[in-house]
C-alpha cells in the first residue's frame, strides 16, 4: 500500500527555489560572458589590419626585418634610406575591407609614395580621372601585389611602365593604365572585379591580365581571408580546410587543377570581354624561380620560397600549357623576361623592382605587338 506524500516544509521549498534560481543566473550569466567573448573576438578580427606580410607594425620593417642581409640601396638606387625605410612602410600598411563580389578590396590610403583611392585602383605617374575620359585611351591592368607594386613608389609600378610603353607607341593619343593589381588577388578575382566594373557601367578600351604567381598559392580556388570572413559569418562552423599537397603526386595533380582553371577563367574572361566589347590581353609573369639567372648581382636576397613552395615546383608546367596553347591566341608569355637580367629586378623576394617593372613592360608591348593584340 503506497503511502502518502507529507507536505513538503516551507523553508525546504524555499531553499530549493533560490538553487534553482542561483543555476538558472549562472547559466545566463555564463551565456553572456561566452556571447561578450565571441564579439570581442570577432571585433577584434574584424578591427585587425590586413597586411602583406602579417604583423606588420610601425616599430618594425617587416621587410628589412626578413631580409636582414640585403642591402636595399642596390634595390632603390638614388633613394635615401629614410625614403626607403618610408616607402617600404607604406606598402606593408595597406589594409584591406570587405568588398562585394571580390571579397576584399585594399582601403583607400594617401601616402607619399603609395596611394589608393576610393575608385579602388592605385595611383599612377599622375593622378587619372575617374570615371575615365572617353577620348582617352584607357587601360585597365589586373593582376596580384606584383602588379598592383609592392613596394614601389606609384609612379615606378608594371601599370606606370606599361603606360609610358604604350604612350611612346601611341604619341598622338592620351593612354591611361588604371592600376586594379591587388594583394593576394588570383585570376577568379580578377575577373570577378573585371565583371564589377563592367555592370557599373565602366569599360575601359583594353583590359590586361597578369597571372600566374597567385594562382599557385590558391590552386584550391579558396581565396585568401576566406577563413576570416567564414568566421564572422559563422563563428560556430569550421572555416573551409586548404590542404597543402604533400608530396609530388599531389603536386601534380594541383597544378594540372590549377591549370585547368586558369584556362576556364581565360575562356570566361573573353567571353565577358566579348559581351561589353572590351578587347583583352593575358600575360604569363615572371618568378624568380624560372628561367631566372639568380645571382647575388641580380638578386640579393636569401630566400626559401616557403610561401611559394607549389610554384617554384611547377611553374614549367604553367610554362608548358602556355606554350601547348591552353590558354588561347590572347595569352602573352612572359616568363622569360628576365631571362638575361644582369641588375637586381626584384624589390624583394617576389616582388618586382622598377627595373624589373620597366623591363616587364616592354617585354609585354613587343609581344603583344608581334601577335598583333594591341588595338
Amino acid at each position: 500500500m503506497s503511502r502518502k506524500s507529507e507536505p513538503s516544509h516551507p523553508s525546504a521549498e524555499s531553499g530549493r527555489r533560490a538553487s534553482a534560481a542561483t543555476k538558472a543566473i549562472i547559466v545566463l550569466l555564463t551565456l553572456v560572458i561566452g556571447l561578450g567573448g565571441m564579439v570581442a573576438w570577432l571585433w577584434t578580427r574584424r578591427a585587425t589590419p590586413v597586411a602583406l606580410f602579417p604583423g606588420a607594425t610601425q616599430v618594425d620593417n617587416l621587410i628589412r626585418k626578413k631580409f636582414p642581409e640585403t642591402d636595399f640601396a642596390r634595390v632603390y638606387p638614388g633613394m635615401s634610406a629614410d625614403d626607403i625605410d618610408r616607402l617600404q612602410r607604406e606598402s606593408l600598411g595597406i589594409r584591406y575591407v570587405y568588398a562585394p563580389f571580390v571579397e576584399f578590396a585594399p582601403k583607400p590610403v594617401a601616402g607619399r609614395f603609395v596611394n589608393v583611392n576610393a575608385a579602388g585602383y592605385r595611383e599612377g605617374r599622375a593622378p587619372a580621372p575617374w570615371p575615365p575620359v572617353r577620348e582617352d585611351f584607357t587601360v585597365f591592368v589586373f593582376g596580384g601585389s606584383t602588379t598592383f607594386g609592392f613596394g614601389l613608389p606609384d609612379g615606378q609600378t608594371l601599370v606606370s611602365a606599361l603606360e609610358a610603353e604604350l604612350a611612346r607607341r601611341w604619341p598622338q593619343r592620351t593612354v591611361r593604365c588604371y592600376n586594379f593589381g591587388r594583394g593576394y588577388y588570383f585570376s577568379a578575382q580578377e575577373r570577378a572585379l573585371f565583371e564589377s566594373l563592367l555592370a557599373q557601367g565602366v569599360a575601359p578600351d583594353l583590359a590586361v591580365f597578369v597571372d600566374g604567381l597567385n594562382d599557385f598559392i590558391y590552386h584550391d580556388g579558396v581565396p585568401e581571408l576566406t577563413e576570416e570572413i567564414a568566421t564572422l559569418v559563422a563563428p560556430d562552423l569550421p572555416p573551409p580546410a586548404r590542404v597543402e599537397p604533400a608530396d609530388d603526386a599531389q603536386r601534380g595533380a594541383a597544378v594540372d587543377r590549377m591549370i585547368a582553371a586558369y584556362a576556364r577563367h581565360v575562356k570566361l574572361t573573353e567571353a565577358l570581354g566579348r559581351a561589353a566589347g572590351v578587347p583583352v590581353i593575358f600575360v604569363g609573369q615572371p618568378v624568380p624561380f624560372l628561367d631566372f639567372p639568380m645571382s647575388e648581382a641580380n638578386y640579393p636576397f636569401k630566400s626559401t620560397f616557403a610561401e611559394h613552395r607549389l610554384a617554384s615546383w611547377g611553374y614549367g608546367r604553367f610554362k608548358e600549357a602556355a606554350r601547348l596553347g591552353r590558354f588561347g591566341d590572347r595569352f602573352v608569355w612572359c616568363g622569360n623576361a628576365f631571362a638575361r637580367a644582369e641588375t637586381v629586378m626584384y624589390a624583394d623576394s617576389i616582388h618586382y623592382s622598377a627595373a624589373g617593372a620597366e623591363l616587364l613592360a616592354r617585354t609585354l608591348v613587343e609581344r603583344a605587338a608581334q601577335v598583333e593584340l594591341w588595338p
